[in-house]
């Protein structure tokens, strides 16, 4: 390899280093969403996951970074059966 190109390598993995790994979030919604969430959460360190659900006991029984529980004046902590 000639000089330029190993110059050429040594600033390109500088860049590498500099800007270090990527940011990846997952935001599983519902049901579905929030197991495949908990799924990822076991398989990758890298990866920060978020599930969000109507239903407290659910969000309460599966592993995520951030939890977030919506609709609690409407489903009051339960399941919205699939209703929007």
């Amino acid at each position: 390899m000639t000089a330029d190109g190993n110059r050429a390598e040594e600033i390109i993995n500088a860049i590498g280093t500099s800007l270090g790994e990527p940011t990846i979030a997952v935001v599983g919604c519902g049901g579905a969403g929030s197991n495949i969430v908990h799924g990822i959460y076991w398989k990758s360190n890298r990866i920060e996951t978020v599930a969000i659900n109507t239903d407290e006991e659910h969000l309460r029984n599966l592993d995520a970074h951030k939890k977030v529980l919506i609709g609690k004046d409407v489903a009051f902590g339960k399941d919205a059966s699939g209703f929007p």
